[in-house]
């Protein structure tokens, strides 16, 4: 597959994994349709990291661009959609993995 295969992957695994951990965190108990759905979408988010990101990538590429973009996603989520405060340093922690994560894309 192409780059840009797999970086539509990558974006489709992280909003799917980001979005099952807002809902997991905004459910209103474990038998609300928002945490259900949320359980779902962050373990269809697991399948497409075991079945299509980590059998076909190399572990050293898939695992620090998953955990970097996840990092970024839920981050993003939390300051946008929840109001959490963000400090100049967080900002530019996700600058940082941003900035990694395209030096690292670069090698495949």
């Amino acid at each position: 597959m192409n780059f840009a295969v797999w970086a539509l992957i990558f974006v489709v695994y992280t909003a799917v994994s980001c979005s099952g951990l807002y809902l997991l965190k905004t459910g209103d108990g474990v038998f609300s349709i928002r945490f259900v759905s949320g359980a779902f979408l962050y373990v269809l988010g697991a399948a497409i990291w075991v079945f299509v990101i980590l059998k076909n990538l190399p572990l050293s590429f898939a695992f620090p661009v998953a955990a970097g973009l996840l990092m970024v996603g839920t981050s993003t989520i939390g300051i946008v959609v929840l109001n959490e405060s963000v400090s100049t340093y967080s900002v530019l922690g996700m600058i940082s993995i941003l900035i990694g994560i395209t030096l690292i894309s670069r090698s495949i």
